[in-house]
């Protein structure tokens, strides 16, 4: 019986051994491969997957990694399609298993008339509300994305309409290749009619001249970014700008920058983390995004000092097949030795927003806004072929995404001394609505929605994000 026992247990052990051999098998990668990059250097492809030839991964590691390497090829914004597979060597029973990975990539067109549209308005909304043709910009000029085949950018434009000038900038210079260092720059001279002088009744208002340029400034700026992870940046950058304005702005709002000067020299200085693990950056359904700036600028002889914390914060979770639920917090604190307007913009301006003031600019020296949305998708992606532009190969497929939404918006703006006609600062912001969201090539999301904020005030709105144009 002792006999049979013994034999038992060394069999049992044998085959528990084998069983841990089996459970302990990985994938080593001998090899990756990449077709479809016509233009893109290997080691801008290469250093943005999570693993490398000679790694040994247990196989749900590897195709995890997999997944976040198309994530990660994808908001680099230089492919339309990523599609990544492996293929293991089945002659290996036992031990690690031998496999390659092929990337295989489908390349962006990266030459763009640069054909930029800015309103003299905050957004699409208010410009929309009257609708004027003199109250836009047109930026025309070229934009490479794909440099080299390096991934460098390079801008080059001249401004004409309610603002005229030049503005050039190189950015994403990598400098190894890992790319773990980058550089870039940016240069601008621009000239312009029409400045947004005040705010009055949550409104900004707008100085005009048909002659003179009321606003003139020229400089630029360098900056330097450290990526020590993928999805992990820092980012220094430096500026020095020579601005003007005419003595009218002043007569209209002697606190408009901070001086009684029409000359001002500055000097900025910004730095800015982020770390990023949403599945993608355009328009995320899973994952979060945390984003952290620190700036300040000073004048010349350092009469006027100003700075300004920043923190921006996502996340985004997969409720279910077609469900998904999104909240993001923006928060913003800033500090200056003398009062000065255009340093006072806090929800209204730029990506800070609150749903149903769309037409409103709050100013102040602290806010924060905490947005909450729930997606459907309508629509999941349906690719579209246009066979008579086939011989345009970057531009003869499409595809859509369609994305219904329910979302609801809170703020605060703290102004230390409001003007009596703005009554939205020091008070609680709510707004909530429901929209479609379109997205499709390119990095182009459009928007249509309908909201109303806690004064009863309501309207459509109508939005474009795009990396194009």
């Amino acid at each position: 019986m002792k006999f049979f026992t013994k034999r038992s247990t060394v069999i049992l052990i044998l085959f528990l051994l084998s069983y841990a051999g089996a459970i302990a098998q990985n994938y080593c990668i001998t090899d990756i491969y990449i077709n479809g990059n016509k233009r893109t250097k290997r080691p801008v492809i290469l250093r943005e997957l999570p693993f490398a030839a000679g790694d040994c991964l247990p196989e749900e590691s590897l195709q995890k990694k997999i997944l976040i390497a198309t994530e990660n090829l994808y908001n680099a914004s230089l492919f339309n399609s990523v599609n990544i597979t492996y293929q293991a060597d089945s002659t290996v029973t036992e031990g690690d298993i031998p496999c390659t990975v092929t990337v295989h990539l489908e390349e962006r067109w990266y030459y763009w008339p640069l054909i930029n549209i800015k309103l003299e308005d905050r957004n699409l909304s208010a410009w929309l509300k009257h609708t004027d043709l003199k109250r836009i910009t047109f930026d025309l000029g070229v934009k490479i994305d794909n440099v080299w085949g390096m991934g460098h950018k390079l801008s080059a434009g001249g401004l004409f309409g309610f603002e005229r000038g030049i503005n050039i900038s190189y950015t994403n210079v990598v400098l190894d290749p890992m790319g773990k260092h980058s550089l870039g720059f940016e240069f601008h001279a621009l000239f312009n009619k029409t400045v947004n002088v005040i705010s009055e009744f949550d409104k900004p208002v707008y100085m005009k001249s048909l002659n003179d340029f009321l606003d003139q400034s020229v400089g630029g700026e360098f900056s330097y970014t450290y990526r020590p992870a993928i999805r992990t940046k820092h980012t220094l950058t430096i500026g020095y700008e020579h601005s003007a304005i005419n003595d009218s702005v002043l007569i209209r709002n002697p606190d408009y920058w901070g001086t009684n000067n029409t000359v001002n020299r500055k000097i900025s200085l910004s730095y800015a983390y982020s770390f990023d693990q949403r599945n993608y950056k355009i328009y995320p359904t899973e994952g979060y995004f945390i984003g952290l700036e620190l700036k300040g600028n000073a004048d010349d002889d350092f009469s006027f000092l100003y700075g300004q914390a920043y923190a921006d914060l996502q996340y985004y979770l997969k409720l279910g097949n077609r469900w998904f639920w999104d909240t993001q917090l923006k928060a913003g604190l800033s500090l200056k030795n003398r009062d000065a307007y255009i340093y006072d913009q806090a929800i209204g301006y730029e990506n800070v927003n609150v749903a149903g003031y769309d037409y409103y600019a709050i100013d102040g020296q602290q806010f924060v806004t905490l947005s909450n949305g729930i997606r459907f998708l309508i629509l999941p992606t349906k690719v579209v072929t246009f066979n008579f532009l086939r011989w345009l190969s970057k531009f003869y497929k499409t595809h859509f995404t369609i994305y219904g939404k329910v979302f609801a918006d809170m703020g605060y703006v703290h102004q230390n001394n409001p003007c009596p006609n703005n009554k939205l600062p020091n008070t609680f912001l709510f707004g909530s609505g429901v929209g479609i969201e379109v997205l499709t090539y390119y990095d182009v999301v459009l928007s249509l929605s309908y909201a109303i904020n806690k004064n009863g005030e309501s309207g459509f709105f109508f939005g474009i994000k795009s990396p194009i144009f």
